[in-house]
């Protein structure tokens, strides 16, 4: 199937070629004539599977036939002040010659600049929630000729408790059309969204609720104080240039970015207490491959699309299979390979059974050499020139003393001998069949937080 098939106009073709889009992806080949017809759509599918040129294209399609008056005709409800910003450049790539103006607005930011520009008139806007209902509220824009509206990540917006939002928002919208798309959607969103759409088609494209088959998956697992020390061996290594880490909290994205620049790495945290400028400074760095690794947490796991990141790690797993989901899917995008780290403590076993249930071909889990509970600690922990990190303020560690031994590079282990390559298949790790086996209580550790 081809583009052209799909109805749309010359010049939005001429846009995709030179975007070096080929043909449509399976949801792109689905939705697009279902929201060209007028129909309400949910739509679900898999993270890089081009959910965001699936309702782009026809929105752009539609309002470059009505020639709009640079009032707000199409609205773009996202959960991230991220994903507004990537979504907004989307529409503004796809838009080429077209005359059409997008802008986002989020909160975190001051709002000036974006009543300005909404001044100046606007035909697309892509919004979070909160910021969106300032602008109505305080500041009287109107969303009276919006004739499209589309939540993207739908399941997140109406599981973070957006939809008492999202309906204050509905109510100052004329008649209009409703898409919602999203990597996942559990039976309670689905009924939240029924209520919300008229008459809807539901699709699902193949291999939804799984990691992309093209993403190959590694599991670890250690005692948690070693996290950090692992994840530095790793990144050393096998000289990985980019890495995406995901940690359960805020403190610990501070903690770990502290603990790995004194191992030599460069790392940037991010996370709901930092600002958007610092947000954003770091998520820039890390795209343009000055830092190696950004440590987020799940506000991070929705919609960035950070182009052929080849490594996700994953710090313990997230709470459910749809935040897992989209963690683990920020890699092997677009039908590109990647891969996927999980690291794991012996006491989150239990959790074993959420990633075998995304993962059919769970591989072996693997203890690596020298941080099995039997072995001897590094000197660091037993002299303890490593300490927790401080939780508060956000922005500083708190560490004190420093490491020797453990560059970015070759590293050794702070054990006599040296240690071998964890990587699956490496001689020298200890493999566990199916669930791990139980291991001994781990001799006392210095808290690493």
């Amino acid at each position: 199937m081809s583009f052209d098939s799909l109805g749309l106009a010359a010049p939005l073709l001429q846009t995709l070629i030179q975007c070096g889009y080929r043909a449509p992806t399976e949801i792109q080949a689905q939705s697009i004539p279902v929201l060209l017809s007028g129909r309400d759509l949910i739509a679900v599918a898999q993270t890089g599977s081009g959910k965001t040129a699936a309702f782009a294209l026809p929105i752009l399609q539609q309002l470059a036939a009505r020639k709009p008056r640079g009032s707000i005709q199409a609205l773009v409800l996202v959960p991230t002040r991220e994903l507004a910003v990537q979504v907004a450049d989307a529409f503004t790539r796809y838009s080429a010659g077209l005359g059409l103006t997008t802008l986002a607005v989020y909160g975190g930011v001051n709002i000036r600049p974006q009543r300005q520009a909404l001044a100046a008139g606007v035909d697309i806007l892509v919004a979070t929630p909160g910021r969106l209902l300032d602008l109505t509220g305080q500041f009287g824009l109107s969303l009276a000729e919006v004739n499209t509206l589309v939540l993207d990540e739908a399941d997140r917006m109406l599981d973070m408790g957006f939809a008492p939002d999202i309906d204050k928002i509905r109510r100052q919208l004329g008649p209009h059309q409703s898409a919602m798309f999203s990597a996942s959607f559990a039976e309670r969103e689905r009924e939240l969204a029924g209520r919300m759409l008229s008459n809807a088609v539901s699709l699902t494209a193949m291999d939804t609720g799984r990691v992309p088959q093209q993403l190959a998956l590694e599991v670890f697992m250690l005692d948690k104080p070693r996290w950090a020390e692992f994840v530095a061996e790793l990144v050393g290594k096998r000289n990985w240039r980019q890495a995406l880490v995901f940690v359960p909290s805020r403190d610990e994205a501070n903690g770990l970015v502290a603990e790995l620049a004194l191992d030599g790495l460069q790392a940037a945290a991010f996370h709901g207490e930092r600002t958007q400028g610092a947000r954003r400074r770091g998520l820039d760095e890390f795209k343009s491959g000055k830092l190696r690794l950004l440590v987020a947490t799940d506000v991070a796991a929705r919609g960035l699309d950070i182009e052929d990141l080849p490594v996700v790690i994953s710090l313990g797993l997230p709470h459910g299979e749809e935040d897992l989901i989209h963690r683990l899917g920020r890699s092997a995008r677009a039908g590109r390979e990647g891969l996927a780290v999980v690291v794991l403590s012996p006491e989150m076993r239990a959790d074993l059974p959420l990633l075998e249930a995304l993962c059919p071909t769970l591989p072996e889990v693997i203890t690596p050499v020298g941080y099995s509970a039997k072995d001897p600690l590094p000197q660091r922990y037993r002299d303890g020139t490593a300490t927790k990190p401080a939780t508060k303020p956000a922005n500083k560690s708190g560490h004190s003393g420093s490491r020797s031994g453990r560059g970015a590079g070759n590293r050794t282990s702070g054990r006599s001998g040296s240690r071998t390559d964890s990587r699956s298949g490496s001689n020298g790790s200890q493999r566990q069949s199916g669930k791990p086996a139980r291991q001994g209580n781990a001799p006392k550790r210095h808290s690493r937080g």
